[in-house]
């Protein structure tokens, strides 16, 4: 028998982002670490690796918990 799993909260958001024909919020982000920041975003098969080199920019999930708790910790600035 197998177990379904409950889509995450992230997930759901997502799917009906992606429904109704938009795409999932993101933010622009810049590296203020020193060095190379490396993580993983997603669940599932839907995962994504992230590299970022000092100085470096990229497109990110809004609703991550992680990336915000980067951006609190100044180790990620929002970019305009």
């Amino acid at each position: 028998m197998t177990e379904k799993r409950a889509p995450k909260e992230g997930d759901a958001r997502n799917e009906d982002q992606k429904e109704k024909g938009g795409e999932p919020k993101t933010i622009r982000c810049r590296s203020e670490f020193k060095g190379v920041l490396s993580f993983v975003l997603g669940a599932g098969d839907a995962r994504r690796e992230i590299s970022m080199a000092p100085g470096g920019v990229a497109d990110l999930p809004a609703d991550s918990k992680y990336i915000q708790r980067l951006i609190g910790e100044g180790r990620l600035s929002r970019v305009e």
